[in-house]
C-alpha cells in the first residue's frame, strides 16, 4: 500500500526503489498487480539428496551417530560437512528412552552414599589451593 501511495503522490519508480531498498523491476511488478505479491518458493537441491536413501537405510540398521554417518558418506564420495548430516538425521533419530531407576530401602546404617567434590579455591599461607571435599552419608 505504501508503494502505491508513493506512486500516486507522483514519485518515480526509481525513487520508490531507492526509498524502499527494492529493485525497480520489483516495484513495477507490485504496481501492476492488484493482490499482495507472494514470494516465490525456490526448490534448491542439496548435496545430500543423492545420499538420503542410504542414510535412512543405515539408520534402520542402527547407525544413529552423525559422525559415523559422515564417515560412511565420505566413503561414498560425499563432500559436505557434518552439519547438514545432523540436520537431516534429527527428525528420524529415535527418542531417547528414560532409564527406569529401581529404588530400594535398607535398614539404617547398612548402606552409605559417597561423593567427591571440589569447592573452588582457598588461600593458605599466601598460596592458592584447590579445596576438595569427601562426602559420605549413611542411609
Amino acid at each position: 500500500m505504501e508503494i502505491r501511495q508513493m506512486y500516486a503522490a507522483g514519485l518515480s519508480i526509481s525513487e520508490i526503489a531507492r526509498r524502499t531498498g527494492r529493485d525497480r523491476k520489483t516495484i513495477r511488478k507490485w504496481l501492476r498487480t492488484n493482490a499482495m505479491p507472494k514470494p516465490a518458493k525456490r526448490k534448491r537441491s542439496s548435496m545430500l539428496d543423492q545420499h538420503k536413501a542410504f542414510i535412512l537405510e543405515q539408520m534402520q540398521k542402527g547407525v544413529t551417530n552423525a559422525s559415523k554417518m559422515l564417515y560412511l558418506l565420505q566413503q561414498r564420495g560425499f563432500k559436505g560437512k557434518i552439519r547438514i548430516v545432523r540436520a537431516f538425521m534429527a527428525p528420524y533419530r529415535p527418542m531417547a528412552k528414560a532409564a527406569a531407576t529401581v529404588r530400594f530401602e535398607t535398614p539404617p546404617g547398612k548402606q552409605a552414599q559417597v561423593d567427591w567434590a571440589d569447592f573452588g579455591y582457598i588461600e593458605v599461607d599466601g598460596r592458592r589451593l584447590k579445596l576438595y571435599c569427601f562426602i559420605m552419608v549413611c542411609v
